[in-house]
């Protein structure tokens, strides 16, 4: 009986030990984890640019005027029904916004998947543009950094 005993002693022991070595090994990975996205799951480094999230719930109040020097874009997110305007200061964000904004510099068209594509690094916006995912006009012409910067600027997570 004291040999039962004594291995069942040794059986929760041991389970014991697994559940505290899981619990750490899940632990470090969420450490990790952080360090690559937000704790929020925001992706921080999808593109080569640091660019910043700005929600278009909170980002400009009022009415949209623009300032000289300034470039916008309205950016349609055509499977959800979704419009934007994103306001740069050459390649920098300066706002988002929901809704259009008449004449704008340029337009980009896409789709919330190719948008979740490219921000999640699954395709390139190069070949997503060659592949007709990606459709966007301009009078002047558009860098791609600027291009980035504004599919890359849209928060995937104010979508249902």
């Amino acid at each position: 009986m004291g040999i039962k005993k004594s291995k069942l002693k040794q059986q929760k022991t041991s389970t014991l030990f697994y559940i505290i070595l899981a619990f750490v090994v899940a632990l470090v990975g969420i450490l990790l984890a952080s360090t690559f996205t937000d704790i929020t799951g925001e992706a921080l480094a999808v593109s080569p640019f640091t660019v910043q999230k700005i929600s278009p719930d909170t980002a400009f109040t009022g009415v949209f005027e623009r300032t000289a020097g300034m470039t916008t874009a309205t950016v349609t997110i055509t499977d959800k029904r979704a419009y934007y305007t994103v306001s740069l200061d050459g390649e920098n964000l300066v706002a988002i916004t929901k809704g259009v904004v008449e004449n704008p510099d340029f337009t980009v068209s896409l789709d919330y998947y190719t948008l979740l594509a490219l921000q999640y690094g699954e395709i390139s916006l190069q070949d997503a543009i060659a592949a007709g995912d990606v459709k966007f006009s301009s009078v002047e012409a558009v860098s791609v950094e600027q291009l980035e910067v504004v599919v890359f600027s849209i928060d995937i997570t104010t979508f249902s």
